[in-house]
């Protein structure tokens, strides 16, 4: 049997070991997909305070924040990787303050743990308590932490999950500013 037919193209291995390695590195970036946020706004919770939120709250929290761009981080205090980038999503709330909105949604914890969490870390922008798991869905987590960028329109800009960086996290929050 003749492997190589005529009009039949073949692939390269590493054109295919490329391409598998090119889309890994992809993974988490969104552009023109996922979650767009409309309707109507409210104003984010308090800073402080840990209100239970269901996915219509939710909706509403973000698309209250329409005209700045808002960084999503589902976390939970048990998580190692949560704890780990909690300084740096601090530091980049207060670095970015008045351009560009947070708000960490605490994704299958205890309350007080949580609260505990946001003292420990010095956390001062909103979080909420994601009431019967149903934003985590909503936004298609696969793990703790997951951190999303929204733009300005209410439009999903990028996600990463499993922790993010610093560089990573300030080169996507800028992209975003750029789109507004």
């Amino acid at each position: 049997m003749n492997r190589n037919r005529p009009g039949k193209r073949r692939v390269p291995g590493l054109a295919i070991v490329f391409a598998v390695l090119l889309s890994g590195c992809a993974t988490g970036m969104v552009r023109g997909g996922g979650p767009v946020i409309t309707g109507p706004g409210r104003p984010l919770p308090a800073v402080g305070t840990m209100t239970r939120a269901n996915r219509a709250d939710f909706m509403t929290m973000v698309a209250g924040a329409r005209g700045h761009p808002i960084v999503v981080n589902v976390w939970a205090s048990w998580c190692p990787p949560c704890r780990a980038e909690a300084p740096l999503l601090a530091r980049a709330a207060r670095t970015y303050a008045g351009r560009v909105a947070f708000l960490g949604v605490v994704s299958r914890d205890d309350p007080a743990a949580a609260v505990k969490f946001v003292n420990r870390y010095g956390i001062d922008y909103p979080n909420i308590l994601d009431s019967g798991d149903v934003i985590a869905p909503f936004l298609a987590v696969r793990g703790l932490p997951t951190t999303f960028i929204f733009g300005s329109d209410g439009r999903l800009r990028a996600s990463v999950s499993g922790g993010i960086s610093e560089q990573r996290l300030a080169a996507q929050i800028d992209d975003a500013l750029g789109d507004a």
